[in-house]
């Protein structure tokens, strides 16, 4: 027992190891949170920067916008167009090609700059200054996207979309001026996150969908109809085999297929 209470450090000198390891534990842990800092506030600055541009903040929104089409299942070309000009001289960044030759318009350059530089506000006056220019930024981008002619009654659905591209600045939007979103849409602005985005897009990908089976049936029974319209003049026997292989109710059932989809 001797022995082993001679190789047992004091518990004083055990005492202050432990109190040495855990300031050197915190010293890490400020350090890790020192550094995470700076490169966070690093990369706002950066951000901020890039999207002083109006054609950086452009070309940031279209690449988000992008990424939603991807996901929705979008293809250019097909479902959508860019940067094709309309009538009147103006370039709207997206248009969706939806049934009947209509059309719907986006706008990606959302203004973002105060809402950083609220994010980087050294104090709280400084950041609801920033808060409120930012805010009125929007307004003024949706009062200019309404001038434009994207949303005419006689080519679309009489709205337009402006793409936000951060769902945190959607958020921020909604919190702290919750009649914007009502205004915009007064206005023929529909003012869309990424996840709004996302089921917009679904609705327009189902009428899609729905107006290439539509079309697609009235083919069927127009064909249906002609194969009818003919069979009528072949001799009797070829008559009643040709109505054999084609009921003389199948463009009747046809026609209720198209009108009641299964």
């Amino acid at each position: 027992h001797r022995a082993k209470a001679a190789k047992a450090p004091p518990p004083r000198e055990a005492k202050k190891k432990e109190r040495a390891q855990q300031h050197g534990q915190f010293v890490e842990s400020l350090e890790a949170a020192t550094r995470q800092q700076k490169l966070l506030a690093e990369t706002t600055q950066h951000l901020r920067e890039a999207l002083a541009n109006p054609q950086a903040r452009g070309q940031w929104g279209e690449r988000m916008a992008e990424d939603v089409l991807r996901s929705a299942g979008m293809r250019e070309g097909i479902n959508y167009r860019k940067q094709k000009m309309i009538e009147g001289g103006t370039k709207p960044d997206f248009t969706f090609l939806l049934p009947d030759d209509n059309k719907l318009h986006m706008d990606v350059k959302f203004p973002v700059t105060n809402y950083l530089r609220y994010l980087e506000a050294p104090s709280d006056t400084e950041a609801a200054e920033r808060c409120d220019r930012f805010l009125r930024d929007v307004r003024d981008r949706v009062k200019e996207l309404n001038g434009r002619g994207y949303a005419a009654s006689d080519s679309t659905l009489g709205y337009l979309l402006l793409f936000i591209p951060n769902e945190s600045v959607y958020g921020f939007i909604h919190e702290n001026d919750s009649t914007l979103l009502d205004d915009a849409l007064a206005q023929q602005v529909v003012l869309c996150s990424p996840t709004t985005l996302f089921a917009v897009l679904g609705v327009i990908r189902q009428a899609m969908d729905a107006f290439a089976v539509e079309r697609a049936s009235e083919e069927i029974v127009g064909c249906a109809e002609t194969v009818e319209g003919r069979s009528n003049h072949f001799p009797a026997g070829r008559a009643r085999r040709s109505r054999v292989q084609l009921p003389g109710d199948a463009v009747s059932y046809l026609r209720r297929l198209v009108r009641d989809p299964v």
